[in-house]
């Protein structure tokens, strides 16, 4: 079986949904656990359903490369709607619970801890992690996270 980095460099899953325990996740999957081809650590773990158009993707790279539209983050209001797919288990956290977790409480995986560092890009958050801007333009973002 190849790596998760092989299987990354030829393109497996590139551009094609993929089946994460019964959730469909679009943009560049390499595997059933839900990493793509931006970020495929051992614990990028995570798809998030983006609030602008219910879709699942690993990483807001995937959502600006194969979605037609802006992202808009998770509005404060809708925090505690179910969003988060562990792609170790299938559990679907709401977005309040991922942000208090280091990983996953249904099976225990560890979350990358570097996601934090993004929260503000996709979670309306209070605080330092919540950020500004209401809407994330991802052409803005430094393209390293």
């Amino acid at each position: 079986m190849a790596s998760e980095q092989e299987s990354a460099a030829v393109g497996v899953g590139v551009g094609e949904p993929m089946l994460s325990h019964g959730i469909l996740v679009h943009g560049h999957p390499v595997d059933e656990e839900t990493r793509c081809v931006h970020y495929h650590g051992r614990n990028d773990i995570v798809a998030i359903q983006f609030a602008c158009c219910g879709l699942y993707y690993p990483c807001l790279h995937c959502h600006r490369e194969s979605a037609d539209h802006d992202v808009v983050r998770w509005p404060a209001a809708r925090l505690d709607e179910p969003a988060i797919l562990c792609g170790h288990c299938g559990a679907v956290l709401s977005v309040r619970k991922y942000v208090a977790v280091v990983g996953c409480p249904r099976c225990g995986s560890a979350f990358n801890p570097g996601c934090r560092a993004h929260y503000r890009y996709y979670f309306d958050l209070p605080g330092p992690d919540g950020g500004n801007p209401a809407r994330c333009r991802p052409a803005a973002v430094d393209p390293r996270i």
